[in-house]
Order: C-alpha cells, then structure tokens, then sequence
C-alpha cells in the first residue's frame, strides 16, 4: 500500500456500534500507512434512517446530532469517514468537513484509479 498522509476522524454508525463490526473497519484504516485515525465518542448523527428527513423532526435531529459535529468540527481532520451513507450525508450538510466512506480511501492507498 502506498502512505496516504492524512488525519481522518471516523465516526461509528449506530448500528455498527451495536454489532460490534465497527472494529473491522477501524483496523483496516490503521493498517494504511501515514494514516492518522481518530475514533470519534460514539454519538449518533440525528438522522435515524428517515427520521431526520422529516419537516417536524428537523430540530430534534439537530440536537442529536450536535455533539458529533462539534467532535468533526474541532479535530484538525482533513475529512471524516464513516461507513453508512446517511451519516455521511449528515455530516457533510452539518460540518466543515467532507465525509468519505472507508473503501474510499482503501482505494487511494492501493492506488486503483
């Protein structure tokens, strides 16, 4: 693999965090070189699978959420991961930061184009 040298926060979806799987994720992403991995505090990004999509749970998602994004919004990342698409969606509308998923930057160490 070649180094990607860059420091990501990795946010745990919910239902990971519950299997336990999130670990396999977590491990693959140290293993890359020159990758800084930074696990956030478990927090769930307020969006709740359709929950958050709706009008009148908007401002209740927001303060699920808070927390998480102040966590993205202080690190001195260079972008967050995070496994499930609708976390992504959430951080990236609610954080500095673009969200990326792991096999994305699984992809940029092996160098596939």
């Amino acid at each position: 693999m070649k180094p990607v040298n860059k420091t990501i926060v990795y946010h745990t979806p919910c239902h990971l965090e519950r299997s336990g799987d999130h670990i396999f994720t977590i491990e693959l992403l140290k293993m890359i070189p020159g990758l800084t991995v930074k696990v956030l505090d478990s927090e769930c990004c307020g969006l709740a699978g359709t929950y958050g999509y709706k009008r009148e749970n908007y401002d209740v998602s927001m303060e699920i959420g808070k927390g998480l994004f102040e966590q993205i919004n202080q690190s001195d990342a260079d972008y967050a991961i995070s496994d499930c698409e609708t976390c992504r969606w959430q951080i990236e509308e609610n954080t500095r930061l673009s969200c990326v998923h792991p096999l994305s930057v699984l992809v940029e160490a092996l160098d596939f184009d």
